[in-house]
């Protein structure tokens, strides 16, 4: 098995840089072809199934997750948030015919070539420093996207190093209020273990990934009412879960 994971890791030294290049470059070259976030996203999508076998890292979702993943109607994606490897975990397990995009703090697009190539792929770029008026830069942005596409936030603002849920931030909730949408939470289990906060390469293990119903936002209740109950609804559902993930064999 250790001999297994050597060979593996050897050969992410060749693979992960091209994935990186591709992911990185191919939107700021091809992004003004016709078609070319469909195709973009699964191959990107491909490509991180492989960086995360090289990795002898293994996705699980059941099926009613994997079912509820499919919808295309475009609602909001809220996941919690332990690890770098969330992001690829949730890209990994979802359809291909399910578009869903990022949000990237804007200090990322000093990088050469990100500003464009985000763009391209079209992940969303939010300024943290901006308060209130990032928040609304965010929600024009998301309007004029593809109405079936979805964005993913973690609420919680940044990776949470500890066991449970962090507390919410409203940008969720005020984001899917103001363009109608519902929630659909995502609880992710496994990734700490294997990548934590201090930790720049990843153990060898198992994530698990679990799609809970739609929370339905009201556009009539403030913000401030509704935070509140996704936050509880959540974080109970995560403790269950993880309960009845830990008692598996």
């Amino acid at each position: 098995m250790h001999a297994v994971i050597l060979v593996k890791r050897t050969l992410l030294l060749f693979y992960g840089p091209f994935a990186f290049l591709f992911v990185a470059l191919a939107p700021v070259f091809c992004s003004r072809k016709k078609g070319f976030r469909g195709w973009y996203w699964r191959v990107a999508r491909r490509l991180i199934k492989v960086l995360l076998d090289a990795l002898s890292i293994r996705v699980e979702i059941d099926d009613e997750s994997r079912a509820r993943l499919a919808d295309t109607s475009g609602p909001l994606i809220v996941a919690n948030h332990k690890s770098h490897l969330d992001g690829l975990a949730l890209v990994s397990v979802t359809p291909d015919s399910r578009h869903i995009t990022f949000g990237a703090k804007i200090e990322l697009t000093r990088i050469p070539f990100f500003r464009r190539g985000f763009a391209g792929a079209g992940i969303l770029i939010v300024d943290r420093m901006a308060g209130k008026s990032a928040l609304q830069s965010l929600i024009r942005e998301y309007q004029e996207a593809d109405p079936r596409v979805s964005l993913v936030l973690f609420p919680e603002g940044t990776r949470v190093n500890e066991r449970g849920l962090g507390k919410f931030k409203a940008g969720a909730v005020a984001i899917a209020q103001t363009l109608g949408k519902n929630i659909q939470p995502v609880c992710i289990f496994g990734t700490m273990d294997l990548m934590p906060r201090d930790k720049m390469i990843p153990k060898a293990g198992t994530i698990r990934v679990r799609v809970l119903d739609d929370f339905a936002i009201s556009r009539e209740l403030p913000v401030g009412d509704q935070l509140p109950k996704l936050q509880s609804y959540m974080s109970d559902r995560y403790a269950e879960l993880e309960m009845r993930l830990n008692a598996e064999p």
